[in-house]
C-alpha cells in the first residue's frame, strides 16, 4: 500500500490550491449528535450514549460510521516526505464524526504507519507492527499477541470481545490462526486465500463466517484446503485457484482454466471471459443480494479493461474500465478512481456523483455501503486539503493534517 501511495503521489503536481468548504461542522457528519453526548468507557474508548440520534442523516438509527485517519503534526508535509515512522504520526479512529481513539505510531509503541497496517473491525481499531523484535498486533491500543517471527495480517474477525486472526508468514511459507493470543492452528506451508483491504469486499479478509462457522482456505502446491472451525478438507480444483468461499452452505470456487475463468457454485459452473488473456489481481467471490457473485477485473487482448459482475448462470453487469464493486441494499454500486482527476461514485440505483480533483483513495477498505448509499473516505492531494467523507454528492471534512485510510459501518441491532 505504501508503494501505491508513493507512486500516485509521484504522478501529481504538488501545487497548492484552496481547500473545500465544510457542509456541516466537523464532528457531526450528519448524525445530529452533539459533543456532550460522548461518554468515556472503562477501556478509554469514547462511545456515544445514543448511536441513533439525529434526523435527516440518511443513516439507519442504529448505524455507526467509523473512519480511520493517519494524522501528522501540523508542520509535517506528508505529501512530500514519506518518513512516517519518524514523523510523530498518530492513528485516529472516528465514530459518527467524533474521535474515539488516538494511538501514537512508531517502534516505541509497536504500531506501524503503513495504511495497510491498521484495520477497522466491527468498530475496533486493529494495528500491526513488524520490526527487529518481531510482529505485534494490538486491539484498540492493547496488545493481543506478539510473535518472534515475521507475520502479516490476512484475516480478522471479532468473536465477542476476542480477536480472531489469520497471519501469513512473510516468507510465504505457512500461516498462523489465532483466537486472542492462543494459537489454534499453525502450518509451515500453505498460502492463505484472501487478504485485508486488497479490493476484497469481505472486510474480514481471508476469514469468513458461514452458518455460524468460521471458515478460510489456503493453497498448496498440489491443490487447496478448506478449513471450517479448525477442521481441514481438501478441495478439488481443475485449474489455477483464485478464490474459494462457502456461502449459505455452498462451496463457491473461482479458478483460471486456460485463457478463461470458471465460476462454480455447488454443482453448477460457468466459463467466464474466454476472450481475455489477462486476469488482474482483485478477482474474487462476493455476495450480491443473496447470491454468490464473481467480481472480476479483466484485460482483453485489445488493450482495454472491464470490471464484471458474474453470477453462475448469467452476467449481471460489464463495465468498461477498472472499478471497485460495492454490494449494497440487495444490489451493487461501484467506485471509479482516476488519481489525477476525480472519484466517481455510482449507487445501486444508478445515481452517480462525480467529485473533481486529485484524490488519494485507499480502495475498497476506504468505502462502505449503508442501505443504497456508498460512502467514500478520500483525501485531496492539494496542500492544505483536509480528508473528506463523500456521500450523496456531498463532502464533509475532517480538519486534520493527514489522510483517510479506512471506512466501515456497524449496524447495532437493538436487543
Amino acid at each position: 500500500m505504501r508503494r501505491k501511495i508513493l507512486e500516485a503521489l509521484a504522478m501529481l503536481s504538488m501545487a497548492s490550491c484552496s481547500t473545500i468548504d465544510m457542509f456541516e461542522p466537523v464532528g457531526t457528519l450528519g448524525t445530529g449528535l452533539s459533543r456532550n453526548t460522548v461518554l468515556v468507557s472503562k477501556n478509554g474508548r469514547k462511545e456515544h450514549g445514543d448511536p441513533g440520534g439525529g434526523n435527516g442523516a440518511g443513516f439507519r438509527k442504529d448505524t455507526a460510521l467509523y473512519i480511520s485517519v493517519l494524522e501528522f503534526p501540523k508542520s509535517y508535509d506528508w505529501r512530500k516526505d514519506s518518513a512516517y515512522l519518524r514523523s510523530g504520526a498518530e492513528v485516529v479512529l472516528y465514530r459518527n464524526g467524533e474521535r474515539v481513539l488516538k494511538l501514537p505510531t512508531g517502534p516505541a509503541d509497536d504500531i506501524g504507519t503503513g495504511a495497510d497496517m491498521h484495520h477497522i473491525v466491527e468498530g475496533h481499531l486493529v494495528t500491526e507492527y513488524f520490526g527487529s523484535h518481531g510482529t505485534v498486533v494490538k486491539l484498540d491500543g492493547k496488545e493481543v499477541f506478539r510473535s518472534s517471527q515475521p507475520e502479516v495480517l490476512r484475516g480478522l474477525m471479532m468473536d465477542g470481545e476476542e480477536l480472531v486472526s489469520l497471519t501469513q508468514k512473510r516468507d510465504g511459507k505457512g500461516f498462523v490462526y489465532r483466537k486472542g493470543k492462543t494459537v489454534l492452528m499453525e502450518r509451515s506451508n500453505g498460502e492463505l486465500i484472501g487478504s485485508l483491504g486488497d479490493d476484497t469486499y469481505f472486510a474480514s479478509g481471508a476469514l469468513a463466517m458461514d452458518n455460524r462457522s468460521i471458515c478460510f482456505a489456503y493453497r498448496l502446491p498440489d491443490g487447496a484446503v478448506f478449513v471450517e472451525d479448525g477442521n481441514e478438507k481438501a478441495v478439488a480444483c481443475n485449474g489455477d485457484l483464485i478464490d474459494i468461499r462457502r456461502i449459505e452452505g455452498n462451496h463457491c470456487i473461482l479458478e483460471r482454466e486456460g485463457d478463461h475463468l470458471r465460476f462454480s457454485v455447488g454443482d453448477r459452473s460457468r466459463a467466464i471471459g474466454s476472450s481475455y488473456n489477462m486476469i488482474r489481481n482483485g478477482c474474487h467471490i462476493s455476495v450480491i443480494g443473496d447470491e454468490p457473485a464473481a467480481l472480476c477485473l479483466l484485460d482483453n487482448r485489445y488493450g482495454s479493461s472491464t470490471t464484471e459482475v458474474q453470477m453462475v448462470d448469467r452476467a449481471v453487469r460489464i463495465l468498461m474500465g477498472i472499478h471497485t464493486i460495492v454490494p449494497c441494499d440487495g444490489g451493487f454500486g461501484y467506485v471509479s478512481h482516476d488519481p489525477s482527476s476525480r472519484i466517481e461514485i455510482t449507487g445501486n440505483k444508478g445515481n452517480a456523483s462525480r467529485n473533481e480533483g486529485a484524490y488519494l483513495w485507499m480502495g475498497a477498505k476506504a468505502c462502505c455501503s449503508i442501505g443504497g448509499q456508498i460512502i467514500v473516505g478520500a483525501t485531496p492531494y492539494s496542500t492544505g486539503g483536509f480528508p473528506e467523507v463523500i456521500r450523496d454528492g456531498k463532502k464533509e471534512s475532517l480538519e486534520v493534517n493527514g489522510f483517510v485510510t479506512g471506512v466501515s459501518c456497524v449496524i447495532n441491532h437493538p436487543s
